[in-house]
């Protein structure tokens, strides 16, 4: 065991109470760069709260120095509630972590080959003030392509292959769904029944378009269903269009 141990007190073996934010330990990792020795990297323990009899509140900070620099900057802190921050002192989760000032990526998923191929990054895009900020994922790759994914916009609104539409006429609606515009530029929007074709009978819904209020009353629908035997090559299907009649509870085709 290696024991860290500070007390306010002046004289051996004093028992003073520390403070908030007293350091009461570090490791520091240093090199010689030629004229003397310069800090790389350092983790700290520090007094994350008001102490008192049996209670110690603790966080612990990693620091590393930056090319061109001379002293660490703080990298990750654990806080004394366990919140992690990443580039960050706090944040209102568990997690927090403060995206590139440059690119406004957070958090970057890489396949185990770690080639850049099917890599995804997740971040925040700002347009200069906090009401235009959005969340962003985009699509790395081999082929060096950094294309957005998908972005929920500050209005809520979600867009999927691009990025948010204007906040005007139709393109104002909750969800946009743009084309691919490697294979196809029409946008396509997929309902689909977690079943393969042997498995779906006649009858059967493949997927329905709910128009309700908040709470889920149905006004209205409409139902992409199985319109007969299937095979291979053979998915026969039909279109039903269902309203509510005035006084009722329920939609009737």
């Amino acid at each position: 065991r290696f024991i860290f141990a500070k007390s306010r007190g002046t004289s051996d073996n004093a028992v003073t109470v520390v403070q908030d934010d007293d350091n009461l330990g570090s490791i520091l990792f240093e090199g010689t760069d030629g004229t003397d020795t310069t800090t790389a990297a350092a983790i700290d323990c520090a007094v994350d709260g008001t102490p008192g009899s049996n209670d110690m509140p603790g966080r612990l900070v990693f620091s590393t120095t930056a090319d061109g620099a001379s002293s660490p900057t703080e990298r990750l802190r654990i806080d004394s509630s366990g919140n992690t921050g990443i580039n960050c002192t706090s944040g209102g989760g568990k997690l927090a972590i403060l995206a590139n000032a440059t690119t406004y990526e957070g958090l970057e998923l890489q396949t185990p080959s770690g080639d850049g191929s099917g890599e995804f990054h997740i971040g925040v895009h700002q347009t200069g003030t906090t009401s235009g900020r959005s969340i962003v994922v985009k699509r790395g790759g081999a082929d060096g392509m950094d294309t957005e994914s998908l972005r929920i916009d500050a209005n809520g609104r979600v867009t999927v292959g691009g990025t948010s539409a204007s906040a005007s006429g139709p393109q104002y609606s909750r969800l946009q769904v743009l084309g691919n515009s490697f294979a196809e530029t029409t946008g396509l929007f997929s309902l689909r029944r977690n079943e393969v074709f042997g498995d779906i009978t006649a009858g059967e819904d493949l997927g329905v378009i709910h128009f309700a209020d908040r709470t889920g009353n149905t006004f209205a629908e409409i139902h992409g269903e199985c319109d007969g035997t299937t095979g291979s090559g053979d998915y026969p299907g039909r279109l039903s269009f269902h309203t509510t009649s005035d006084g009722a509870s329920s939609t009737t085709e």
